[in-house]
Formats: C-alpha cells, sequence, structure tokens
C-alpha cells in the first residue's frame, strides 16, 4: 500500500507521527547522502516536526539548487511530507472541543 493512502487510514496525530518515523526507516543512508544536509529528515520525534519538515523540503525543492541533489527523491520526501502535515492537520481539526467555523 502507497504511503498517502497509510497516511489516509491513520486515525490519531501519534500514527502519523509512527508512520512518518516507518517510512524514513525505509529509506537507506545513502538515499539520504543525495541530499543536501538540510533535507535529510533522520529523526521525527513529534508532530511538529511534520510541518518543519514539510516547510524545509518544499523551500528546498522551490529554491535553486547550489549543490546536486537527487530531486525525484527531494520531491517524493517533499510530497510525503506536505500530506502527513494535512493529514495532521485534518485529525486536528475532528478533535472533540476542536474550534469549528461556521460557513457563512
Amino acid at each position: 500500500m502507497k504511503w498517502e493512502r497509510r497516511l489516509d487510514e491513520v486515525r490519531s496525530v501519534d500514527e502519523v507521527v509512527h508512520l512518518t518515523r516507518e517510512y524514513l526507516r525505509t529509506l537507506k543512508p545513502q538515499h539520504f547522502a543525495r541530499l543536501p544536509e538540510d533535507c535529510r529528515p533522520a529523526t521525527v520525534k513529534y508532530d511538529d516536526d511534520l510541518e518543519f519538515w514539510a516547510y524545509q523540503l518544499d523551500h528546498r525543492y522551490s529554491a535553486d539548487n547550489d549543490q546536486p541533489v537527487d530531486g525525484r527523491l527531494l520531491h517524493e520526501l517533499r510530497d510525503y511530507f506536505l500530506h502527513a502535515m494535512i493529514r495532521t492537520a485534518e485529525l486536528r481539526r475532528n478533535l472533540p472541543g476542536a474550534p469549528r467555523i461556521k460557513a457563512q
């Protein structure tokens, strides 16, 4: 099953973090070596790490790269972390007691 589909099926923010750790474990050190150091999310401990890495990877993806980078891997990581961040926001929105915004 694709990682994005698995993200869509988790039921808590903690599960998103756990699944992200699982995903990162599938990448070998030689994968990370093909990315700039500031684009190597080796550890994700908390849900705010998802937002940090989504931003970091998106920023690098959109910028001119002055060093060699595996564009396909950078794109894959960026897409994963953006999806994880969105899924986290969806789950938070549906927590009991979460503020609701009524449509006008």
